[in-house]
């Protein structure tokens, strides 16, 4: 049994309430082990009271760390149904960084990806595991769209309003750029708010570029895309260190992956855009990061 990621309590269009739970056990390619000393994480695994066809599961760390909760329409795991939720854990703590849900495998609606202050980073509209629909992405200092356009059967379609101006598609192609004023605006923003950040007088979390995820899609996503070929829905586990130069280091896998992927991440890492670094009392520092490295718009 291969299964893929995990839990919810609750879906769109009904209530998941847990009947007796089991305990499963796998290693970091995700398959069942028996022992649990061998295992890279936990799954508890419940059929849903209210309807019998479904279940839900919550996927664990072997430090009891949530990753992924979600609704299966099958006992493998392999047909993901229903709303999902993603966690990334930062110093100890877990947040939300990723939400959406599946219908009969397929990702529909809305996708979200979260900051760790749980503001919206990024909102894409799926139909059938295809972009289509509004795509949004909000800034990492306030809730302003740096990026907000639609797409129409994957591709870009229509206006897209970026800071430095918009674009124009037609059928995923740039036919027009209409330069704008917005750019200079948000340089000033970012600024002004970096100056505030250094003189505040207690602990902030590092933060991540706009241009993060895409970066990573497109360096390590031919990489990845076997594994999740394999276990559709589950989440690639990355950690690295944010160094307090806002330089990405030591980065690596903690999901089980063969020693070439391995490399790979780790040039990803060392070659990434620089992020905000984490300051403790108005000093930057360096911060170790979990990343969630999801099935996202790799194709």
């Amino acid at each position: 049994m291969k299964p893929t990621l995990l839990l919810l309590v609750t879906i769109g269009i009904a209530t998941c309430a847990r009947a007796q739970t089991t305990r499963l056990y796998f290693d970091g390619n995700m398959n069942a082990v028996t022992d649990s000393t061998k295992a890279a994480s936990k799954v508890i695994l419940s059929r849903c009271a209210d309807d019998t066809t479904l279940w839900a599961a919550s996927q664990y760390t072997m430090d009891n760390s949530l990753t992924v909760e979600g609704v299966y329409k099958d006992r493998d795991l392999a047909v993901p149904h229903g709303p999902f939720k993603y966690y990334l854990n930062i110093s100890g703590k877990n947040y939300l960084a990723h939400s959406g849900s599946f219908f009969n495998g397929a990702k529909f609606g809305e996708w979200i990806d979260y900051y760790p202050d749980g503001r919206k980073k990024m909102v894409q509209t799926f139909r059938n595991n295809v972009l289509n629909g509004p795509y949004v992405v909000y800034s990492p200092l306030d809730t302003t769209p740096t990026l907000k356009g639609n797409f129409l059967k994957g591709k870009r379609n229509g206006e897209w309003a970026a800071g430095w101006g918009t674009e124009i598609y037609e059928d995923g192609v740039l036919v027009k750029t209409i330069p704008g004023k917005e750019y200079l605006k948000n340089t000033a923003l970012l600024h002004n708010t970096a100056e505030k950040l250094q003189r505040q007088e207690h602990m902030t979390a590092a933060i991540e570029p706009v241009n993060f995820g895409k970066f990573m899609q497109q360096r390590l996503a031919s990489y990845f895309r076997p594994y999740f070929d394999k276990n559709a829905g589950t989440a690639i586990i990355l950690t690295f260190t944010v160094t307090a130069q806002g330089k990405l280091t030591n980065g690596r896998s903690l999901t089980t992956v063969s020693d070439d992927v391995q490399q790979q991440v780790a040039r990803a890492i060392d070659t990434a855009p620089y992020w905000v670094p984490a300051e403790l009392n108005g000093k930057p520092i360096s911060q170790k990061i979990n990343y969630t490295f999801v099935y996202d718009n790799i194709r």
